[in-house]
Parts: C-alpha cells; sequence; structure tokens
C-alpha cells in the first residue's frame, strides 16, 4: 500500500513577484502531485504569488517574524512536524538560517539548499553562516552556472596564503606554473603537480560553505 506523496516544505522569505519566489513557485507547480505535496512557509510577509498557490490548490502559512526573531526555529520546527513534512527545501540564505535549524529540531528532516546570489564570494557574514549551517545541509544546489563555476575554482585566503610562502621558500625552483585552488570537491584545475613540487597542503573546501554536494 502507498504511502502517499512527500510533504515537501518550502521556506521562502516572502511571497511577493521576484526572482526567488517565482522559481519556488513555479518548480512547486511542476512537481508530480502522486510523489510530492508541496507547502510553502514564509516569514517576511505574504504577496501576490500567494494567490496563484491557492489557486492551484496548494497551501502557504505565513509565520511573521520580528527583525533576528531567534524563536521563529521553533514555531517553523512545530509547523513541520505538525504537517508531517518529510523534506524541507530552503531558499537563500535567510530561509536556510530558519529552516534549517527548524528542520533539525522538527527531528533531523533532509534538507534542500538552493542558493540563488550569482556572484563568490559572499559577503562575510553569509560565508560564516554558510559554513555553520552546511552540517544541517543533505543537498545544495547553484542556480546559476556562474556560482558554480565560482565554487570549483574557489581558494580560500589562508589556502591562498599558504601557497604564496611555499613559492616563496621552495628551494631550487626558479620558475614554475602551479594551479593555486583549495581542495575543493570538485576542481577544474588540477593541484596535484602543485602538492608535489611545493609542498601545497590545502585546508579548505569551497564546497563546505553551501553544503554536502552541489
Amino acid at each position: 500500500m502507498s504511502a502517499g506523496p512527500t510533504r515537501l516544505a518550502v521556506v521562502v522569505p516572502d511571497l511577493r513577484v521576484g526572482g526567488l519566489q517565482s522559481m519556488a513557485v513555479r518548480l512547486a507547480l511542476a512537481l508530480d502531485r502522486a510523489e510530492w505535496e508541496p507547502r510553502f512557509y514564509a516569514f517576511d510577509g505574504e504577496g501576490p504569488l500567494s494567490g496563484e498557490l491557492a489557486a492551484a490548490g496548494l497551501e502557504h502559512a505565513l509565520l511573521q517574524r520580528d527583525g533576528l526573531d531567534r524563536g521563529l526555529a521553533r514555531r517553523l520546527a512545530a509547523r513541520l512536524a505538525g504537517d508531517g513534512v518529510g523534506l524541507v527545501h530552503c531558499h537563500n540564505i535567510t530561509a536556510l538560517f530558519h529552516g534549517a535549524r527548524a528542520a533539525r529540531l522538527a527531528g533531523a528532516l533532509p534538507v534542500l539548499y538552493t542558493e540563488h546570489d550569482r556572484d563568490m564570494p559572499a559577503p562575510w557574514r553569509h560565508r560564516l553562516l554558510h559554513r555553520w549551517l552546511a552540517r544541517g545541509v543533505t543537498r545544495t544546489v547553484a542556480v546559476s552556472r556562474r556560482l558554480a563555476d565560482a565554487l570549483v575554482r574557489f581558494v580560500s585566503r589562508r589556502d591562498m596564503s599558504q601557497l604564496l610562502v611555499r613559492c616563496v621558500e621552495a628551494p631550487d625552483i626558479h620558475f614554475a606554473i602551479v594551479h593555486g585552488v583549495s581542495d575543493n570537491r570538485q576542481k577544474r584545475l588540477d593541484i596535484d603537480s602543485t602538492r608535489e613540487l611545493l609542498g601545497y597542503d590545502p585546508q579548505d573546501d569551497g564546497f563546505e560553505l553551501f553544503g554536502s554536494e552541489v
């Protein structure tokens, strides 16, 4: 006997007409209802897209937040647990901040994270949040090729600093061309020769900023 469709919590800041919100709604409307039952959870207000969801028979809830609102994750967790959600999909860093913590409180629900920002590196506050929240993310999606390309070419400041020191201190090497990227899970540049020639030992992985897989 079938257990029915998986209830999907789509966590967005609001339901105004914006690129992030429109993409999330289009994705939800395109899902196979035999497999997925999407429900939207917003925290910064509703908007015109709420009518589009209602017309399609998709439920949505507003959990209005007040500033940082440390209690929002608990309120959202209660809704996720009560609604029987099986997967949480967070769109962008603010939604991830509240949604990933709520997923953990609701019983360690799997979290899918979609990063909509088009530029790298992200502001330092976002980078810190990504590192902290990445442990609760199951999968990550980058929506632009530019962002995905930036991740495979990512080099952290401490890895770059180490590489420069290795280049300066390398004995008996008058000229060499080496690749300098962090130890990213996916790389466009091979750093094996850099490791062998200079003893380069990168410590960071750009993909850890955004979750376990892209």
